[in-house]
């Protein structure tokens, strides 16, 4: 039984942290990424909330090692 409440300790903590960081990566996170979501209504943002919660150590990752991108050097 112990392996089983670690398991489901762990899965509770990685839902924690997914929902604090899909907090703040639909409030600001979302705009780094790439610079077209700077416009969307709060609305289209909330939908990014559940896939950016289950997928928060891929997103997490994308944030820290992508350099912003600059719009104006778009060709």
């Amino acid at each position: 039984m112990e392996l089983a409440t670690l398991l489901v300790t762990l899965f509770y903590l990685y839902g924690i942290i997914g929902c604090v960081f899909a907090t703040w990566f639909v409030l600001r996170g979302v705009e780094q990424l790439d610079h077209v979501a700077k416009g969307i209504s709060w609305i289209t943002k909330l939908l990014f909330f559940p896939g950016s919660a289950a997928l928060w150590p891929v997103l997490a990752w994308k944030l820290m090692y992508t350099r912003p991108e600059n719009p104006a050097n778009k060709h």
